[in-house]
């Protein structure tokens, strides 16, 4: 597989149960966080093209598959790479209209991506969309979170706050870093 290029759904093989598969939209990242490798193991953002994705999704639920669930690392950067030529809102716009699939969720959303422009179009998704937040907030302060170079040094409740604010009983997940140099008690 070139970096960079969707993988062709036949032929794929699921690594997961029968009714959900993981759909990599994207790979690298343009953040310069202090701690993560990935840009230099996987370069900058390359976002998928939007029709490859669809048709890979599409066959996924001709094969069964009820619930896909959306990677990258950084998910609400998809599409950034690629100017206008295609979006997240596109993707999910027609993800949203696969006839056969009962759930979508996104992984790995960063925390500046989280507008209330993002979430109020996340309500307005049909219910196939499911309100699973995936946040990696990282760190819990803001001086520590501006230390290790995260997008979104502020105070990560405000994120919390403003996602449960759109979706009161949305399900959240994160990864948090202890022990950061520099961190105090």
């Amino acid at each position: 597989r070139r970096l960079g290029q969707a993988v062709p759904a036949p032929g794929r093989l699921l690594s997961t149960g029968p009714g959900h598969a993981y759909l990599k939209i994207s790979d690298g990242c343009n953040h310069a966080c202090a701690f993560c490798t990935i840009p230099l193991i996987r370069g900058p953002l390359r976002s998928f093209p939007v029709p490859e994705l669809i048709r890979e999704a599409r066959t996924l639920t001709e094969q069964g598959v009820r619930e896909i669930i959306l990677v990258g690392q950084d998910v609400t950067g998809y599409g950034r790479d690629a100017g206008a030529n295609f979006s997240l809102r596109e993707l999910l716009l027609g993800l949203a209209e696969l006839p056969d699939l009962a759930r979508l969720r996104l992984m790995y959303l960063y925390p500046a991506g989280l507008t209330r422009e993002f979430l109020s179009f996340l309500q307005e998704l049909p219910p196939t969309f499911r309100p699973y937040f995936d946040v990696p907030l990282q760190h819990s302060h803001p001086e520590v979170l501006s230390r290790m170079g995260r997008p979104f040094a502020q105070n990560p409740g405000l994120i919390l706050e403003r996602i449960r604010e759109y979706f009161p009983a949305a399900a959240l997940r994160t990864s948090l870093i202890v022990g950061y140099p520099g961190e105090t008690e």
